[in-house]
């Protein structure tokens, strides 16, 4: 049912020409990052980013990998784009190290790109480090403050300090 809701999104998304932001992950688990993956111009990126908001991980990982082999076909913000969704998949994918460098890269590729430092929050919240998660963040909410998902990821990082200090 929630591939299903999940698909629905994207096709709305789609259709409004929003950007696609996961609801399959972000949404089944209560306290889980909040992950956000865009679509570009590039066939593989795009269709990592379908295979993310499916809840497909794995396939999510591959293409986005597959969108990679070759850099410098791409323009620097749409290799932001496909670093930062990767870094998503392979953070899902519970490969938290390379997740955390491929966000790394999609932030010094566009400092400016929210989506990768939202996405970097998640990929540090995933691996333990709440204290680097934070951080990330702060940065996200700066470029993007009334993004939802921004605002999720907000709300899941100070649940998490209030529980944690009670």
């Amino acid at each position: 049912m929630n591939r299903i809701l999940s698909l629905a999104g994207v096709c709305l998304a789609a259709v409004s020409g929003l950007s696609i932001v996961s609801a399959a992950q972000a949404q089944d688990a209560p306290g889980e990052p909040v992950f956000s993956v865009q679509r570009s111009s590039s066939s593989q990126v795009s269709a990592a980013a379908w295979a993310f908001n499916a809840g497909d991980y794995e396939r999510a990982e591959r293409l986005g990998r597959a969108s990679l082999r070759n850099p410098a076909r791409l323009s620097a913000p749409r290799r932001s784009i496909a670093y930062a969704n990767w870094c998503a998949a392979l953070s899902m994918t519970d490969q938290h190290a390379e997740a955390i460098s491929a966000c790394e890269e999609a932030v010094s590729l566009q400092p400016a790109n929210w989506r990768a430092h939202l996405n970097h929050a998640g990929a540090l919240h995933r691996a333990g480090q709440v204290d680097a998660a934070r951080a990330a963040l702060a940065e996200a909410r700066r470029l993007a403050p009334s993004e939802d998902a921004v605002v999720r990821a907000a709300e899941i990082l100070d649940s998490r300090s209030l529980a944690s200090a009670g």
